[in-house]
């Protein structure tokens, strides 16, 4: 699942001169949306209703992480529990295919969830307003 942030085109050269006059704070207020955001996103994934829950493991072992590279910001929400793919998006397992599981969709409907908040805590960063 992915939210994708675009810009509008005529406004790149208020944008550009925006970035330029406050990087650091351009960086900054993106980050704190990045972070907000994913926080919305997993509190949202773990609520009662979307991820499936027997044993809680699931549940308790879905989290969220930003990492920063080569300036470059990305975030993600997720697991690595082995079963958390096919309660996501279905399919057969078992011997010889023998449990057929619905898709639960539970991640990725708390990113449909989430996405217009998402996008509105872009449209506010402050640096982005173009005058």
């Amino acid at each position: 699942m992915r939210v994708d942030v675009q810009f509008d085109h005529n406004k790149m050269d208020g944008l550009i001169k925006a970035m330029e006059a406050s990087p650091e704070t351009l960086q900054s207020e993106v980050k704190g949306v990045m972070v907000s955001s994913l926080m919305q996103v997993h509190a949202t994934a773990v609520r009662p209703g979307y991820a499936p829950y027997r044993t809680g493991n699931l549940r308790r072992q879905i989290g969220w992480k930003l990492q920063e590279r080569s300036g470059l910001l990305e975030g993600a929400v997720g697991t690595n529990v082995v079963y958390a793919r096919i309660h996501e998006f279905g399919g057969t397992t078992g011997r010889n295919g023998s449990v057929t599981i619905q898709p639960k969709r539970y991640m990725g409907r708390a990113v449909d969830a989430s996405r217009e908040d998402i996008k509105d805590r872009f449209r506010k960063i402050q640096v982005l307003k173009i005058r």
